[in-house]
């Protein structure tokens, strides 16, 4: 049960620093607490952590304009950060995690500020069908994390320029481009500042939960295991798995999200495999890549591999797993 609750404002626009300390206090979130984070991005595109950096967005474009590229901890699509958007999580143990008490939150500060959203789905708020917010969530060490975006003001113009988003997933969604299916509360209510959403945000987050919040203190060890992490989360290696030598790709779009996948096959054994995807539910992700690893190229045996890592996939997930694995047995045909 929830009987405190902390905030904290980030006071630095690095995506590295800032996803760095999100994840700290994910992890030390005590029993009885939810944390309300809220943090700006400058000039960043933050990719899903199982996607393709150069796939989902124009790198060399993004860096050459003075740019940076982040992979989050969370699945789901990529997203265009700058200081006209305000990013936030809510950070609490499993056992106090509530998207959507935590949802309520966001729908209030906006209707607080004049601008009635809707929740769709389960990863967007939209205002009069277009989105203003997308959602993504993440669950490490019992401790979950709900985090996502408020499209203030935006430049969607470098949005476009820079996220690289495929065909498909914009017909799937039912809209011509990055741009169209998008709006900012800024041309809803032109007064409308970053500041005053951060303030509405914690008078709703006191709201909705009934208590009075307390800011963040971070000791000098708490910073030195952030700065640890940034620098995990800001390394080449992270941001830029090394490919493998594939032998075979398949990639499909469903309504759990897109795939791709790359296999190494040899003596009928798939030595490697890679998984890049928009999934919401990372972890299944992350589950099937373990599965294929290792795998006979065998129809049968992929089958048998995929259902079981469906089923032993720990935490909730917003689509059936074992349709995820269906899906992915029928996408890898075995001639």
């Amino acid at each position: 049960m929830i009987s405190k609750l902390k905030w904290i404002v980030s006071q630095e626009y690095d995506p590295y620093g800032n996803i760095a300390l999100e994840k700290y206090l994910t992890t030390h979130a005590s029993p009885e607490e939810c944390i309300l984070f809220l943090w700006q991005n400058r000039q960043t595109v933050v990719i899903g952590r199982n996607q393709n950096a150069w796939t989902e967005c124009r790198v060399r474009e993004l860096m050459e304009d003075g740019g940076r590229l982040a992979r989050r901890l969370s699945g789901g699509g990529a997203v265009y950060h700058d200081l006209g958007n305000l990013n936030f999580s809510f950070m609490a143990q499993k056992q106090n995690y509530d998207t959507d008490r935590q949802s309520r939150v966001i729908l209030l500060a906006l209707n607080r500020l004049g601008i009635r959203a809707d929740k769709t789905g389960r990863n967007d708020f939209e205002v009069s069908g277009r989105k203003i917010s997308g959602n993504a969530f993440y669950e490490t060490q019992g401790c979950c994390c709900h985090h996502g975006t408020v499209m203030v003001d935006v430049d969607t113009g470098a949005m476009e320029k820079y996220l690289s988003v495929s065909p498909g997933k914009l017909r799937s969604k039912g809209v011509p481009s990055v741009r169209a299916r998008v709006v900012n509360l800024a041309e809803i209510r032109r007064d409308i500042s970053i500041q005053a959403l951060q303030e509405a945000l914690l008078c709703a987050f006191e709201e909705i939960y009934a208590l009075a919040p307390e800011a963040v203190k971070l000791d000098r060890q708490a910073e030195d295991k952030v700065q640890a992490e940034k620098r995990r989360l800001s390394s080449p290696s992270w941001l830029f798995p090394p490919r493998i030598p594939f032998s075979m790709e398949v990639s499909g779009r469903f309504p759990w999200g897109g795939i791709q996948i790359e296999l190494n096959i040899r003596q009928n054994l798939i030595q490697e495999a890679v998984c890049h995807s928009d999934a919401m539910d990372e972890r299944m992700v992350r589950e099937v890549r373990r599965a294929l690893t290792g795998c006979p190229f065998d129809a049968e045996a992929l089958k048998n591999r995929l259902l079981e890592a469906a089923m032993q996939c720990e935490g909730t997930a917003a689509y059936p797993r074992g349709q995820i694995a269906q899906d992915i047995t029928a996408l890898i045909r075995v001639e």
